[in-house]
């Protein structure tokens, strides 16, 4: 048998200021199981919970969490998801496992990976950064172009225009191409957990020059060399 380290949900509270085991006897999705009482008290509080706020990694591993217990219980008899509405965050999710079932030992190996490393699987949370870091530069590019008109996509000498959406898609994605191969393939730590990014405006519109593109306002006479890309 397991030796369970897992929260059971009778004692299971997201917040010091927050009731132990809400709704514990109440909790079933209405199982077919007939021996099923609906009581979720002694059921186990699995590692990876997430919420309206939560982080890329946080994201990451309840995606790893939920597809390895669905692996282990398909049928979904040995463990529950449920969410909850919450005075501080809006809302959180929580999975509960019943024990002494594969569920739980998983919910268990889950846990005791987690206190040797924080990221249950790289390849998915790298690609959320990749993409959180590609969505941050993305948007930020269609602001400075809104400051703007580009110089650079303008279909005769160097009149200045309107960007499209396809436009701002492509210059966003060699802006990131060139960024990261400065920073020799660390374009990931530009972006923090929350999916929020750090380029600065200059780097930015240093790396927006770097390719080919400009940009110039309106009310700006100067005229400027046209770009070849």
């Amino acid at each position: 048998m397991t030796d369970y380290t897992l929260t059971r949900y009778a004692s299971f509270r997201p917040t010091g200021c927050d009731v132990a085991g809400l709704n514990a006897s109440r909790l079933s999705r209405g199982s077919d199981d007939d021996d099923d009482d609906g009581d979720r008290s002694t059921w186990l509080v699995a590692p990876c919970g997430t919420n309206r706020d939560a982080n890329l990694l946080t994201e990451s591993n309840w995606y790893a969490q939920d597809n390895a217990l669905k692996e282990e219980d398909p049928n979904g008899l040995d463990h529950e998801t449920h969410r909850f509405g919450h005075w501080a965050c809006g809302w959180f999710e929580i999975t509960l496992v019943r024990p002494n079932t594969k569920a739980a030992d998983e919910a268990q190996k889950i846990a005791d990976a987690l206190s040797d490393y924080p990221v249950l699987n790289e390849s998915d949370f790298s690609e959320r950064e990749f993409n959180a870091t590609y969505d941050y530069i993305r948007d930020e590019v269609s602001r400075l172009a809104s400051r703007g008109k580009w110089l650079s996509v303008a279909s005769d000498g160097c009149e200045p225009v309107e960007p499209s959406e396809s436009q701002i898609e492509q210059a966003a994605a060699e802006v990131m191409r060139h960024i990261d191969d400065e920073m020799g393939g660390g374009l990931p730590s530009h972006v923090n957990q929350d999916g929020g990014g750090s380029v600065s405006e200059d780097d930015l519109l240093n790396a927006l020059e770097a390719c080919g593109y400009q940009l110039a306002s309106e009310d700006d006479e100067t005229e400027a060399p046209c770009s070849n890309s």
